[in-house]
């Protein structure tokens, strides 16, 4: 199958960024991106994931969406990040441009980069 792999250069906050991203890799929910490894180098990262489509920020500048797609967009969010509180993780940066489009048009929560641990974790999540 197909993955998406982001490099991620070195800069200060990039241990506590990539911290947060192997938090991230325990999350397995429909609406949140699978995060498949995780490599760490002097220079640069890289994050390997399963591959999803377009960002909802393009789909929003190209197309647009109609009643139902963003009905479903709400909802998948919601459960999304209900999830990730669930589990004591705090995404932080919601916006269009973290939401991917998967494979089946399902929305999809993206980049845990700026997230914060709060509380402790479920117990359900991989």
């Amino acid at each position: 199958s197909q993955v998406a792999a982001k490099l991620v250069k070195s800069r200060r906050n990039l241990e506590t960024s990539i911290k947060n991203e192997k938090n991230a890799a325990l999350l397995n929910h429909e609406n949140i991106v699978c995060i498949l490894g995780i490599e760490e180098g002097k220079a640069w990262s890289l994050i390997t994931m399963e591959l999803c489509g377009t960002s909802l920020q393009d789909k929003l500048n190209d197309t647009g969406l109609d009643r139902a797609e963003r009905i479903n967009t709400w909802r998948a969010m919601c459960c999304a990040l209900e999830f990730c509180h669930n589990a004591g993780i705090v995404h932080a940066d919601v916006k269009p441009k973290n939401v991917l489009i998967g494979a089946h048009g399902q929305p999809k929560l993206a980049d845990f980069g700026s997230s914060v641990v709060i509380g402790e974790r479920s117990t359900n999540l991989r």
